[in-house]
């Protein structure tokens, strides 16, 4: 967002905008797809470590005294049930 040029801030200020219309009428329109980008980007990684961590753990929802047998992580469980999700408190609906 400080990537935005102070002329186009300068400009709808001077047009008579509030700081809220410079906000939404010049700033995010100009760097909107920068932050779709670290958006997708930042998911990806998310994904990504949690199936690395679902896969290397075993993914199993037993509880042992072991601590070299399989388990699960809150996140591992979450990305392994979301295909198998229905109404509800799965779903948060």
């Amino acid at each position: 967002m400080k990537a935005v040029p102070n002329e186009q801030r300068e400009a709808m200020y001077a047009l008579g905008a509030t700081r809220w219309e410079v906000i939404n009428k010049a700033v995010l329109p100009y760097c909107r797809t920068g932050m779709v980008g670290g958006v997708i980007l930042g998911l990806g990684r998310a994904l990504g470590e949690t199936m690395a961590v679902t896969m290397v753990i075993g993914n199993s929802n037993k509880l042992t005294a072991s601590l070299f047998s399989p388990g699960a992580t809150i996140a591992s469980t979450i990305a392994s049930q979301f295909g198998e999700a229905s109404t509800g408190v799965q779903t948060g609906v």
